[in-house]
Formats: C-alpha cells, sequence, structure tokens
C-alpha cells in the first residue's frame, strides 16, 4: 500500500505511513447502482419520447453522484430512473395496442363494402 501524501510504500496491513506518519484509510470501492440508462433510451427510441427523455436525464446523473459519495441520493435517481421508464413503456405499449385494435376494427370494418 502507497501513502497517499508521500508515496512511500508501506505493509499492507499497516495504519499508519512509516514516513510521514499519514493514516492509511483504506477506502472501499463504490457501491455499483444500476442506473436503467439503457431502459431509458430503448423507451426514449420505441415508446414514448416525453417519459423516456426524463429517464435518460435521471439516468444520467446516476454516476457521478455514486462518484460524489451520495448513495442515497444515486438510488432516488435510479429509482427515478427506472419509475419514469416504465411509465413510459406502459403508455407505449398501450398507445401501440390502441393503434392495433383500430386498425384491426378498420379492416374488419371494410370488409362488408
Amino acid at each position: 500500500m502507497f501513502c497517499t501524501r508521500c508515496g512511500t510504500s508501506n505493509a499492507d496491513n499497516g495504519d499508519t505511513c512509516v514516513n510521514c506518519g499519514e493514516s492509511l484509510q483504506r477506502i472501499a470501492a463504490p457501491e455499483k447502482i444500476d442506473n436503467n440508462l439503457i431502459l431509458a433510451i430503448i423507451v426514449t427510441v420505441c415508446c414514448c419520447l416525453p417519459f423516456g427523455l426524463v429517464g435518460v436525464v435521471y439516468a444520467a446523473q446516476v454516476n457521478a453522484t455514486v462518484r460524489a459519495g451520495d448513495i442515497v441520493g444515486a438510488r432516488e435517481l435510479a429509482r427515478k430512473a427506472r419509475l419514469w421508464s416504465l411509465w413510459g413503456l406502459g403508455i407505449g405499449l398501450l398507445a401501440y395496442g390502441c393503434y392495433f385494435l383500430l386498425m384491426l376494427a378498420g379492416a374488419l370494418g371494410t370488409e362488408g363494402l
């Protein structure tokens, strides 16, 4: 382990630097939080542009928030990205279903003419 203050090599199990006395704190790796960006992009392109774009904006903020150390904030942003994306997916599928039913009704209605 190297000291972050002076760069001296220290034992891996040491608590302080042998050269300068700086505390050797072990920084835990940041938690991996799924930002739901892929889902938001798919919803934006295929289903519902407005809801998908909101999901993309929230998802794009997750990784920077994790790096800043705000895990709770990052989880909330990821939750909002997923929520907006799922709403967009539902609205998009509902719109596609209605369109299909109208086209089917139109096709069946013109058969009798």
